[in-house]
């Protein structure tokens, strides 16, 4: 099984991460009415065990960063300060 983390930033953009690098990002993340069954769709897409995702909010840090530069999220999960892979 693959490991995902789900990032949250301050003005409701969403970021997926499979093994430490970017897969989804959006504001949501998200298609049509059930957000459930989109992120069933994403945990069999990805093989992830939906129940084992990680989910965070940025750190203020990082929010700055990525606001500031308007880049939006990093590619890969190791670019940011904080560790999210905990």
């Amino acid at each position: 099984m693959n490991k995902a983390i789900l990032l949250f930033s301050d003005d409701g953009y969403e970021a997926l991460y499979i093994n430490g690098k970017l897969v989804e990002e959006g504001d949501p993340i998200n298609e049509g009415f059930s957000r459930t069954k989109f992120f069933l769709d994403l945990a069999k897409k990805y093989n992830f065990e939906l129940s084992q995702m990680i989910e965070s909010n940025l750190s203020d840090k990082d929010n700055n960063e990525i606001n500031q530069s308007g880049l939006g999220f990093h590619i890969y999960l190791n670019e940011y300060q904080t560790n999210y892979d905990k």
